[in-house]
């Protein structure tokens, strides 16, 4: 059993889950019920349960989650029990029976039965009723169209439950790598390696993000903490979120949304205090290369002696194209570190292996943390949750109390290498070739026949191997911290956070464009400043910043491109059809009269979006001097740099002139408003939405991604793509990613007020009333008012409400 504060012990003594096989049990002897709980539905679809138990409760939540995701659901609890090629056949080249032994290799069913019993007993309760209530929409008929009459629709079982949640921690670690882990078997045993998968990308610069910030009493109007949640996921799939409010009176009363599935709030806030993440970048695992024996590819060398990898038969069935089941077996392999990789461009040769040791593997502490966070009642006990179970797994968290503390850590699951290590893996980037590869996606490869590249075992007693709660970044402030998806070091503009183990990143180093917009926010002052004169935020000063669509590079550049432009005076295009002059003066008016924002309404955007976009421009050029910035990034003042337009503004024009030509090919002039142009797809609906790129430094995000639905439901497809670099299609900027759940929480001297937003709506059924009437809100309006209170939820005009029982 892992430590725990009093509070938490407190709680784990709270009340004994029944045991699975009691009187009672169902037939796969599990003790179901007896459950019951009030959910009541107030506008947008949110449901506000209310149980006087963990079981109830855990009931009456997924009963409801089900009828708006049930078929998610479904899907990925197939993927979770590797029954993929069950249901759906082998997949393009072989994909879904790579999968479906990858999730074997990595143990998420073996380790969600061995370990079910090891959670608090609340939580085991809270899981045999959420299991509860998901399978009584099972049984409901009919299911949305996406599912209806599937054969892969099914009961489960509550360790079901735990291993899809397991799969949702392998998020940005062993999850990314499952074809290379399903397909690791030595030389002559399996086809030729991946290349380097596109995928990989994203764990250096995740496309999913978030901007949180945790307001201080020092910088809100009236002292107290406010919070602004506002997160960056996919439109579709198992990472969108759902809004619900959960009550056990006297014991909990939360409100936010989770992720599919979940049957407690990831990001949200009870009276007491606000919470929210952001993707952090930090690795969460570490790779291995083997030094194979000459005879013996099975064995490698470990501290001056080989050993011997560890063989798996792993058996699961496949779908045959007659419509036949068959048995497939196959044996994988695991060093010390963990499964043997069929690595990317090197697969597994004769002489050397790569193998993956992940800090998310088994990570059954996740939910328990989550669960803990949820009880907090003050910043004490709030930070407990994070060191007592160290169950965080790729996110920063920043969290406000009521009284007006605010505070960050990045308490994710990170390998501990010792400084010696890093000093050794920094030092062999210049020899090995694969390494410093690797190490341009952010990765670690290390020598895995060098001990002193180990995890640090003993430093950590919750979860030995990774960084300690207290040796993480971390910061208590009366003033603010955020985040926006770089590392800890501007957490706080005036309280960098320095000297932390490297794994965390480099300190000192140029931000991201979106991270200088939210700091200059933050930090502004005078008459127009975000916070307004006084510098003190309220709550309506918080919704006016998420929305209102200001980017730091055109507020850095567009002047002085206006007065190039204008001096340039023409520019040429060439193009399949010949030669085109660009009369740049106009563009030049375009922009001048232009918002300098990303709103609906912001005229110019599209055309300083295409301009940004074009190839002249490198990623670095974002960062520091170069070919957009004259003036170089300065640590000593990180928000203001780099600045100033590049002395040679001839690339910058004619990447002006080149927008403007594919706007016109497209159909649209350089003036058009982006609400004409910018669309995410509900059905038949296409709706506009705000939203800038990376590249635009504009905290609101709208864009395309590919990454981050790994459910094979349908899903929106893009029109054809006319410029790839800034996701401009035949029918204007098509959007699947971006703003999805937004929250601004403050806590006024009589409890906590907060607005949202589901940007994508609530449900994914196109039957539902909740399908996409939120996303028609957000175009028009923004943010609308929570119900926290009882008394706020009976007074819904359009309240329902429903006794939902299970004896």
């Amino acid at each position: 059993m892992r430590p725990h504060t009093p509070l938490l012990l407190a709680l784990l003594a709270c009340r004994p889950a029944e045991e699975p096989g009691e009187t009672g049990a169902g037939d796969d002897g599990w003790r179901y019920g007896p459950y019951e709980a009030t959910i009541r539905w107030t506008a947008w679809g949110v449901p506000h349960v209310e149980a006087e138990d963990w079981g109830s409760l855990g009931f009456g939540a997924m009963l409801a989650m089900s009828r708006d995701h049930g078929c998610t659901l479904a899907d990925q609890f197939v993927r979770a029990r590797s029954e993929r090629a069950r249901y759906f056949g082998r997949g393009e080249d072989d994909r879904y029976v790579d999968e479906d032994f990858a999730w074997k290799a990595l143990g998420v069913m073996d380790t969600a039965k061995a370990g079910f019993s090891e959670l608090p007993g609340e939580l085991r309760d809270l899981l045999v009723g959420a299991t509860a209530g998901y399978n009584r929409w099972v049984e409901s008929e009919p299911h949305p169209p996406a599912c209806d009459g599937a054969e892969w629709v099914f009961p489960v079982e509550p360790t079901d439950l735990l291993a899809y949640f397991l799969t949702l921690g392998e998020m940005a670690s062993g999850g990314e790598l499952l074809v290379e882990i399903g397909s690791g078997q030595p030389p002559g045993a399996r086809r030729r390696p991946p290349p380097v998968p596109d995928h990989l990308a994203v764990l250096r610069h995740p496309p999913i993000g978030s901007n949180g910030w945790a307001l201080g009493g020092d910088r809100t109007d009236d002292g107290r903490g406010t919070v602004l949640s506002n997160t960056h996921f996919p439109y579709s799939g198992e990472r969108r979120w759902f809004e619900q409010h959960l009550v056990i009176p006297g014991t909990l009363d939360v409100y936010g949304a989770s992720l599919i599935g979940v049957p407690l709030v990831n990001v949200g806030f009870n009276e007491h205090l606000a919470w929210t993440h952001t993707v952090s970048t930090t690795p969460r695992f570490t790779l291995y290369q083997l030094s194979l024996d000459p005879d013996d590819p099975t064995r490698y060398l470990y501290d001056g002696a080989y050993e011997a990898m560890e063989p798996h038969e792993y058996a699961i069935e496949v779908l045959g194209e007659d419509g036949s089941i068959a048995t497939e077996t196959r044996t994988l392999y695991t060093s010390r570190y963990g499964p043997v990789l069929n690595a990317p461009v090197v697969g597994w040769s004769d002489s050397l292996a790569i193998a993956l040791r992940d800090a998310n593997q088994g990570n059954l502490a996740m939910l328990p943390t989550w669960w803990a966070m949820n009880l907090a009642d003050d910043a004490e006990s709030f930070e407990a949750a994070h060191r007592d179970w160290n169950g965080i797994p790729w996110v920063h968290t920043l969290m406000a109390t009521a009284d007006g503390t605010a505070w960050y850590a990045d308490s994710a699951s990170t390998p501990d290498l010792s400084p010696e290590a890093v000093a050794a893996w920094e030092a062999s980037l210049e020899d090995n070739a694969l390494a410093a590869m690797l190490a341009g996606y952010g990765l670690y490869l290390l020598d895995g026949s060098d001990p002193r590249f180990a995890w640090v075992e003993d430093a950590n007693p919750a979860r030995p191997g990774l960084v300690p709660f207290d040796e993480a970044p971390r910061l208590v402030t009366s003033t603010y911290v955020f985040n926006a998806n770089d590392n800890h070091w501007l957490t706080n503009v005036d309280e960098p956070l320095e000297g932390y183990p490297a794994i965390y990143g480099e300190e000192r180093s140029p931000r991201t464009p979106r991270t200088r917009m939210n700091a200059r926010y933050l930090t502004e002052t005078g008459e127009e400043a975000a916070s307004g004169p006084d510098g003190l935020f309220d709550l309506d000063e918080v919704e006016a910043a998420v929305l209102d669509g200001r980017g730091i590079v055109a507020e850095e550049l567009r002047d002085a491109v206006v007065a190039a432009a204008r001096e340039a005076g023409t520019a040429t295009v060439s193009g399949p059809d010949g030669t085109r002059t660009v009369d740049l003066a106009a563009l030049a008016d375009v922009l001048e009269a232009w918002d300098g924002r990303v709103s609906t309404a912001s005229a110019g955007a599209a055309l300083w979006r295409e301009m940004l976009g074009d190839s002249a421009f490198s990623s670095d050029d974002f960062y520091d001097a170069g070919a957009l910035f004259a003036e170089g990034f300065d640590p000593e003042d990180p928000v203001d740099t780099p600045r100033g337009l590049a002395e040679d503004a001839g690339p910058v024009i004619q990447a002006l002139a080149e927008g403007a030509v594919r706007l016109e090919d497209g159909g649209w002039s350089p003036d058009t408003p982006l609400g004409d142009m910018q669309f995410q797809y509900r059905g038949d609906a296409a709706w506009p939405v705000l939203g800038g790129q990376a590249r635009e430094g504009t905290i609101a995000v709208a864009t395309w991604s590919d990454w981050g639905n790994a459910t094979l439901l349908d899903r929106p497809e893009r029109p054809e793509v006319l410029h790839e670099s800034t996701g401009l299609t035949v029918d204007g900027y098509a959007v699947n990613y971006g703003n999805s759940y937004i929250l601004a929480v403050h806590f006024a001297e009589d409890g906590p007020r907060a607005r949202a937003v589901m940007v994508y709506a609530q449900s994914e059924d196109p039957g539902s009333d909740h399908y996409d009437d939120q996303s028609a809100w957000y175009a028009e309006h923004g943010l609308r008012e929570v119900r926290f209170t009882e008394a706020d939820s009976l007074a819904a005009p359009d309240l329902v409400e429903e006794s939902a029982s299970l004896p």
